[in-house]
């Protein structure tokens, strides 16, 4: 088993965009050559301003998006062009936190549907009696009440909306989470303490993690983080606190 759990080479994205007075599509690019290393079981922090394409490189991770051009190896298997179907085995592996879960949660479904939706989807629990056992185990994980489970996320504090969705995202026992800005829209109480739950869940778990956010906290880098770069809006990423990033321009950038 490799000491690498997710590799990226020369991992480059551009959305298409329509300008001039014709509407002639055009390609914008975001996301530039960016090569990185996440060791099984680290916590990968990435820093950046609006703009800078964090958000749509964790996406690429997961492979939400599929990359204009580059690489992505995700336990040795090369994931950057495969298809959704050839993708659908390894989703199970490979979750996102997202940063609103107002939302990425179901205002419809109750969250003992929603945490357990995935498992349905995956073949995994059947009966409707192991399903709330198993979505009242994941709430209890996160620091939730086990009553929840009857709860819709309009009844939650953000906080709370927060910690359920991270319990989603467990709910396939997944290796590699990508967390997107998941503390930015809380109070700094809130915050220190659901960093302080992915830090013990990361324990916990063994999970390997990749940590987006805008700023670089003290708090925050040393709660969740293990190494840390930093991204700019000219698509440059440097080595910063021993991460395994390389520059792709010669802009300089520290966190």
């Amino acid at each position: 088993m490799s000491d690498v759990l997710l590799r990226t080479g020369s991992l480059s994205f551009a959305y298409p965009q329509r300008t001039g007075m014709f509407r002639r599509p055009v390609l914008r690019e975001v996301i530039r050559a960016v090569d990185l290393t996440v060791p099984r079981g680290s916590v990968l922090g990435l820093v950046g301003e609006s703009g800078s394409g964090k958000t749509t490189l964790g996406r690429l991770l997961v492979r939400l998006l599929e990359p204009t051009s580059g690489g992505i190896q995700f336990d040795g298997v090369e994931i950057g062009h495969l298809s959704e179907a050839e993708m659908r085995p390894l989703r199970a592996r490979i979750q996102m936190i997202f940063q609103d879960p107002q939302s990425s949660l179901n205002p419809r479904l109750r969250l003992g549907v929603t945490l357990t939706r995935p498992l349905q989807v995956h073949g995994r629990l059947q009966g409707r009696r192991d399903r709330r056992d198993r979505a009242a185990a994941l709430l209890d994980l996160v620091g939730l009440p086990t009553a929840f489970v009857d709860r819709y996320p309009h009844e939650l504090s953000g906080g709370q909306r927060q910690r359920a969705g991270i319990a989603r995202a467990l709910a396939l026992e997944p290796d590699f989470i990508v967390a997107d800005e998941i503390v930015s829209g809380l109070d700094v109480s809130t915050q220190a303490h659901i960093l302080l739950l992915l830090r013990e869940l990361r324990a916990r778990l063994g999970l390997t993690l990749v940590f987006i956010s805008m700023t670089c906290p003290s708090s925050a880098c040393s709660a969740t983080t293990s190494r840390s770069c930093t991204m700019a809006k000219s698509w440059s990423m440097d080595r910063s606190r021993g991460s395994s990033v390389r520059r792709s321009t010669p802009t300089p950038a520290s966190c």
